[in-house]
């Protein structure tokens, strides 16, 4: 480090060390003096009802410093050192750079989708939902799980920006209340070069997951041998199918959906380069599975979900066995 800054260091340290602020009371002071370098930045940039103060960029550089020595203040108050506190400024900095990468890679607007999950309301509701969905402009999806397990669900994509994919589940769900149906589930999902995807570990969210549904032409026969073929290496996959896409009267579209928060192997899958390199591996073990039909596999698409107000609602789907 350049002995200006090491001198720099030091002054600050013997400062603070002086200081008799409690660490509450040091961290309340940074946010005052937050405060005040935010009362000379809104009139530097012209805000409104706030011209009648002259300000200079000086005084924001005299602010953004006193914030700085009340912020190291805070860190030598718990006993760190100059290593300690130049350390995590150099991860932070890497961390900012790659919250950077994400940001140019993933500019709005982008494709979300959106699911509004409702609980069955009674008999012979197929068709009035279908009609509820017509006049919201967004398709209809009964997904078989299991045996007497149903999904019943909207589906819609947007291309737009965090609020406005939000707004519009909002919208969606909204109107299906007012219908009269039981919202048990709001979720969106999202690219996977969306910006508040993890690229390392440390930045996985407990609260998000990626998504791979695969669409596999099966018959009954064939689909257990995707059952036995899943169990048997562990794969981690779940299956569903879509009621309204059957092919013809013995063949349908297998869903086979991945989920990283519930693939219990060997495999790393919580990062975005890790998902991606798993789900090709599984592709490439599918294309060669034998008694499966040539061209069998057919599309895969990779989310990740950005928002769900009920991650457990299919836990009997993801957790246990066919």
């Amino acid at each position: 480090m350049n002995n200006v800054y090491i001198d720099v260091f030091n002054t600050i340290k013997q400062l603070s060390d002086i200081d008799e602020k409690t660490l509450t009371q040091r961290a309340l002071k940074t946010a005052e003096e937050v405060g005040e370098m935010a009362k000379y930045v809104i009139p530097y940039e012209n805000g409104f009802a706030t011209t009648h103060r002259f300000v200079t960029d000086t005084k924001i550089l005299e602010e953004a410093v006193d914030t700085i020595l009340c912020a190291m203040s805070v860190a030598y108050k718990l006993g760190y050192e100059d290593s300690d506190i130049s350390d995590m400024m150099a991860q932070k900095c890497i961390k900012w750079s790659r919250l950077q990468q994400a940001s140019i890679k993933g500019r709005f607007p982008i494709p979300f989708e959106i699911h509004v999950t409702v609980r069955i309301p009674h008999e012979d509701w197929i068709e009035p939902f279908k009609d509820r969905c017509a006049q919201l402009g967004v398709k209809p999806i009964v997904l078989d799980l299991k045996e007497g397990l149903q999904d019943v669900m909207t589906s819609s994509i947007i291309v737009t920006d965090n609020v406005g994919a939000y707004n519009e589940m909002l919208r969606i769900s909204q109107h299906l209340r007012d219908f009269g149906y039981d919202v048990v589930r709001d979720k969106i999902e999202t690219v996977p070069w969306h910006p508040a995807v993890p690229l390392f570990e440390e930045d996985v969210n407990p609260n998000r997951y990626f998504e791979c549904h695969i669409n596999i032409v099966v018959n009954d026969e064939e689909r257990q041998l995707l059952v036995d073929w899943n169990d048997r290496f562990n794969v981690g996959g779940h299956f569903s199918k879509n009621v309204f896409k059957r092919i013809n009267e013995t063949d349908f579209v297998q869903m086979f959906t991945l989920r990283s928060t519930t693939i219990k192997n060997s495999y790393n899958v919580n990062t975005a380069g890790d998902f991606s390199s798993y789900i090709y591996l599984v592709l490439e073990k599918l294309n060669g599975l034998d008694g499966l039909r040539s061209g069998s596999v057919m599309k895969h698409t990779i989310e990740y979900a950005i928002f769900d107000t009920n991650i457990a609602h299919d836990t009997s789907w993801v957790t246990k066995g066919e």
